[in-house]
């Protein structure tokens, strides 16, 4: 995604809302100062650290690059590139990125003016969140040991859209990060649409559901499609049926209102910069999803502080990046890409090499002195015929100061687009796109100021101008821009204390594209994804990344193909160098020798590892050994405290209800019988006696709980789980064992060994308990009481009740102590409700007797003022209906005496009789 990132405090979490420091800065005060003071001190001390770095790395990089062969040569420090580099230097890959420009990123960078930081690019970031695997920034961070702070955005984007019958004063939605609060509103807009928009986003989320349940890896691999298939058939089955649909065509199924297939077009043109019929479902389920179940993050610090911490952690994974690095030209050997050529001479070698640049700088310029069929293969024409370059843009980077009409203004929301018609939507600077980051990180602009960044889609050949034209071109948009934003953001043009203009010139210098490209867009209608490229070329040993490849533009699709390429990546180094080896990669590890297994062996793909810790279906690291240290002593004083807390609670019948025993028919607890039933010997009479003291509804629930046990348990001896029944407590006889021991649930304890795991199953206390008139007798004998020892035990007494009454009621309400308690209050008045008077008219006329007459006086004046207008329309219309009249009537005259001219010897002209001429 580029270009976007949003904030609003309604409707979401807690947790997620706008930060203390952005709600200070909208009218609190308060500490806003001190927090933006800590950010911007932390985001610099991070940029410091990150500059130290890339000068170690470039000083050491510049002295040795061309001395060694890389594993590969990344040709870009783009996002697509980092993030390549980050996941081959996890791996333990030899490899270096080499960046033209000074600083990493891209589009995804940032630069500072005057103590302002500014976003190149996007500032509405997907990918960073914490859950599912579509959060891809985060992953490659995590790759190379980095973690960014972020500040979650409640919206996305505010639309500001064309006035219609239905819509008299312009469309204004708000995409919501609650998704049902996003869906909710643009039903209030559309309201006899409500099913078809449920049913276009539930197919979104379909797409959606489908990517985040599977791992996200090459296509052009047929065993990964095939495990994944297996894994997940029903998600790849889904993924299957939209990849050949368009997000136009899905929401005609559902959808009939032409302003809401408007609505739709606007939200994939604002990140895919066509409409939704040539927008592939697969492209348009992830964003339209993701903003809502990851949500859109912003990075604190800036944008480029994700490019920066990346090209920090590959260096620290002991890659290297190089700076002012201009590739010249790709060398190719035999027909394969072994290497790369600097325009300083420089000429580095890699076994392979991956361009990060767009398809036609790879093929047309670094590729241009190769043999011919490498330099335009038969599959770069065939791209170039389904995809033309999509435009670059025209961008305002101003600072504003804050007063009290921009701060109305302003509001909370980060990110807005303007639409005035929707005819000119796709029109070059037809759509303006509005971030102002700074609501969501304040370290972004000194106290006070705001950074305000304003770009529409614009093509090169109309900056094709020299000298004062370009620079009176440029003035002139950016006036324009201006007085377009005013419409939304009054009183923008006064509050603004510097500004800075980009053109397509200025992204194709600095960000090295053709044209300021963004990446293709389809030059007809696409067939959904299939026509889309992947990672491999037709150049052996090259491979492309970024927003040229499967599965287009967008920060979080640019890291979805870095994935599958990269996946391929390691394939084809496997197939190549490591046939019979499997390379460890663990940091500093070395290569282990691993047996290979043969075609078909057991369920095993052909020449796959067999047994090593690092290979499917192979032995776990380090197996658990007899020997370890399983258990643990503990105090005997603890577990005796633990027995007696647990008899304790067996007594309490709130706390073995709450267990889940079934005890409403038991007479009393704890439930004490006769010893007579030590003497019982067989099943029935025990199920006989359960039944007869109340407790076979407890042994009917723990016989129903029994159910096959989750996990690969069932397959270890241990098939079956159920809940606990009670537990019968005697005094050691072994008729009883034998006669309790067949009933679910129930088991036998003798009183002088009683073990936690049966008084406290699970540490859960409450166990239902059936003692024996001997068993419970001896109670006091074994553990003892408050004052007497235990005559088992050693010099043991069970622990002093810190109550001696545990009645609290019974104490609070005693006479002893509501004597001395002071008698409740009386007669207190009732603190009466202030009413708002800015809402409440009869609280305003309180306040101020004259605001009635003043509004009867605003009233009538409005009213006044539509008559005169109204007249004034009527006197314009009437002058207007006379002129046309004359008009009429002077073109009748006039042609009546053409008509009547009649020339000859025999007639008179018919003008000379009327006396018109002479």
């Amino acid at each position: 995604m580029r270009h976007f990132g949003l904030l609003r405090g309604r409707g979401v979490p807690e947790a997620s809302r706008m930060p203390r420091c952005s709600v200070a800065r909208l009218g609190c005060g308060g500490q806003c100062a001190t927090v933006r003071v800590l950010q911007r001190r932390r985001a610099r001390q991070q940029m410091d650290r990150l500059a130290v770095c890339r000068a170690a790395t470039s000083a050491a990089a510049s002295a040795d690059i061309s001395g060694k062969e890389y594993d590969a040569i990344v040709i870009g420090g783009g996002m697509g590139g980092l993030t390549t580099a980050a996941k081959l230097a996890e791996a333990g890959c030899s490899v270096i990125v080499l960046e033209k420009y000074i600083i990493p990123g891209g589009s995804a960078g940032h630069f500072e003016r005057n103590g302002f930081v500014f976003d190149v690019g996007s500032s509405m970031m997907f990918g960073l969140g914490d859950e599912g695997t579509t959060n891809l920034i985060t992953k490659a961070l995590e790759s190379v040991g980095k973690k960014l702070d972020t500040v979650p955005d409640p919206t996305q984007i505010h639309y500001h859209l064309p006035s219609s019958k239905a819509h008299p004063g312009g469309l204004e939605v708000k995409v919501w990060r609650n998704y049902e609060e996003f869906i909710l509103e643009l039903c209030s807009k559309f309201p006899h649409e409500r099913e078809g928009i449920r049913k276009f986003y539930d197919d979104c989320w379909k797409v959606f559901n489908s990517l985040n349940s599977i791992d996200l890896k090459s296509l052009e691999e047929p065993r990964y499609l095939m495990q994944q298939f297996v894994k997940q058939p029903v998600s790849c089955l889904t993924l299957a049926s939209f990849l050949g649909s368009n997000a136009g065509d899905v929401a005609r199924k559902y959808i009939r209102d032409e302003e809401l297939l408007n609505f739709i077009d606007i939200e994939c043109y604002c990140w895919s910069t066509v409409l939704a019929k040539d927008t592939p479902t697969i492209n348009a389920g992830m964003v339209f999803c993701d903003r809502h179940f990851g949500g859109i993050n912003y990075p604190v610090g800036g944008v480029g502080r994700i490019p920066e911490l990346m090209a920090e952690g590959i260096v620290e994974k002991g890659g290297h990046v190089e700076y002012k690095a201009n590739v010249k030209k790709i060398v190719v050997q035999d027909g394969q890409a072994c290497g790369v050529e600097l325009a300083d001479g420089r000429l580095l070698r890699g076994k392979k090499v991956i361009s990060n640049a767009t398809r036609w700088d790879t093929f047309e310029n670094l590729l241009k002195d190769a043999p011919e069929g490498v330099r335009m293969p038969e599959s770069e024409v065939s791209f170039r015929d389904k995809y033309k370059m999509s435009p670059s843009f025209v961008s305002i980077h101003m600072a504003i100061k804050e007063n009290d009409s921009v701060s109305r203004t302003l509001g909370t929301e980060c990110h807005h687009i303007i639409v005035e018609e929707w005819n000119e939507m796709m029109d070059p600077l037809g759509t303006l796109f509005v971030s102002i980051p700074s609501l969501l990180d304040p370290s972004l602009s000194p106290e006070g100021t705001h950074v305000f960044h304003a770009f529409s889609p614009d093509w090169m050949e109309n900056w094709d101008l020299k000298g004062d034209e370009y620079l009176q071109k440029k003035d002139e948009v950016a006036n324009t821009f201006i007085k377009r934003l005013e419409k939304v953001f009054p009183g923008l043009s006064e509050s603004i204390i510097f500004k800075e203009v980009g053109t397509p010139r200025t992204h194709r210098k600095f960000l090295n594209r053709i044209d300021g490209t963004y990446g293709p867009i389809p030059s007809r209608r696409p067939f959904g994804m299939v026509g889309m490229p992947f990672n491999t070329t037709d150049v052996p040993g090259l491979y492309c990344v970024g927003d040229s490849t499967f599965p287009g533009q967008g920060v979080n699709a640019l890291n979805l193909g870095v994935l599958e390429g990269l996946f391929l990546v390691f394939h084809v180094f496997q197939e190549e160098e490591l046939t019979e080896q499997v390379r460890s990669v663990s940091k500093g590890s070395a290569r282990m020798e691993v047996e290979a297994v043969s075609t078909y062996r057991c369920i095993q793909w052909p020449r796959q590892g067999a047994f090593g810790n690092m290979c499917r279906g192979g032995h776990m690291y380090a197996p658990t050994k007899t020997w370890r240290r399983w258990h643990r002593k503990i105090n005997v004083n603890q577990k005796r405290y633990a027995v007696v807390s647990a008899l304790a609670a067996s007594a309490i019948p709130a706390l073995v209800m709450a267990r889940g025993h079934r005890v409403e028919n038991i007479p009393e607890i704890p439930l004490v019988v006769d010893d007579a039933v030590e003497s019982i010997t067989k099943t029935k009479a025990a199920i006989q006696l359960l039944a007869a003291i109340g407790a076979n509804d407890d042994v009917e629930k723990a016989r129903a709980s029994k159910n096959l046990r989750r996990g690969k348990g069932k397959m270890r001896n241990r098939r079956y789980v159920a809940r606990r029944g009670p537990l019968v407590i005697s005094g050691g006889s072994p008729e009883v064992a034998r006669s309790f021991r067949n009933i679910p649930g129930v088991e036998v304890a003798n009183v002088d060994s009683l073990s936690l795991l049966q008084l406290a199953p699970g540490g859960h206390l409450g166990r239902f308990i059936i003692w024996t008139k001997s068993a419970f007798a001896r109670l006091d004998e074994i553990f003892g009481t408050s004052e007497t020892e235990s005559s088992v035990k050693k010099g043991y007494k069970i622990p002093r009740n810190i109550m001696t009454n545990p009645d609290l009621a019974r104490l609070i309400n005693s006479d002893e102590v509501q004597s001395v308690v002071a008698a409740p209050k009386e007669g207190g008045r009732k603190a009466p409700l202030k009413k708002n008077p800015l809402r409440n008219l009869g609280a305003l006329l309180k306040l101020n007797p004259a605001a009635k007459a003043q509004r009867r006086a605003n009233l009538l004046a409005s009213e006044e003022s539509r008559a005169k207008k109204a007249r004034e329309a009527k006197l314009q219309a009437a002058r207007a209906n006379r002129n046309a009249v004359k008009k009429v009537s002077k073109e009748f005259y006039s042609k009546m005496v053409t008509d009547a001219d009649y020339i000859g010897e025999d007639y008179d002209v018919f003008s000379r009789w009327l006396g018109t001429t002479q």
